[in-house]
């Protein structure tokens, strides 16, 4: 019985599973949150518009958005 050669394609970089990406998108949305709430506008202005930019078709991008334009109106911006 003739032995076969396997072969492993070469290394690409591979995506990271979807949950892990939303992970990311709650660990933003959350610490935008907990900034705002401490009173720190800018950083959680700063954080939301990280999400929305990184994940422009995530889940959590309409929220932010409405977030974000909360906390601007708050916040006299």
């Amino acid at each position: 019985m003739p032995l076969v050669e396997q072969t492993t394609p070469p290394s690409q970089p591979v995506a990271p599973p979807p949950m892990s990406r939303l992970v990311e998108q709650n660990d933003l949305f959350s610490a935008a949150m907990e900034a705002e709430r401490h009173g720190h506008h800018a950083a959680a202005l700063h954080k939301l518009d990280d999400l929305i930019t990184r994940f422009p078709e995530g889940p959590l991008t309409e929220s932010a958005r409405g977030e974000r334009q909360r906390i601007r109106s708050a916040s006299g911006e």
